[in-house]
């Protein structure tokens, strides 16, 4: 049974790794699933932009997790991250427009490009 447990516990610190991994990488645009936001309104490139740091912070975040059992020094980075977390991320959210607002916004640029 210990064995069993063991190896679910190391498949779990693999998940963790590569979540961590896969969020910083598209944080930083190397994801698989980049949109081109160049050709749309502000408010969206800007929702991008809140999007991919709350992703890379959660990023690392997660290697803090695997890391601090033995590293003990990492648990007062982890420590001031969270107070981080707690003042910007909700700070991120906000500038992240409502499906409204943004779709609003598109359809009147692409109306004035119809209209002209």
């Amino acid at each position: 049974m210990n064995r069993i447990l063991r190896f679910l516990d190391k498949i779990a610190v693999l998940f963790i790794v590569f979540y961590s991994l896969g969020n910083m990488l598209h944080s930083c645009g190397f994801g698989i699933w980049v949109l081109p936001l160049q050709d749309y309104d502000i408010s969206l490139q800007i929702a991008e932009r809140s999007i991919n740091k709350i992703f890379a912070f959660l990023g690392v975040m997660g290697f803090l997790l695997l890391l601090k059992n033995k590293h003990p020094f990492l648990q007062k980075i982890e420590m001031l991250l969270w107070i981080c977390a707690f003042l910007l991320i909700p700070y991120w959210l906000h500038l992240i427009p409502s499906v409204d607002q943004a779709y609003f916004q598109n359809s009147e640029t692409i109306q004035r490009g119809i209209n002209e």
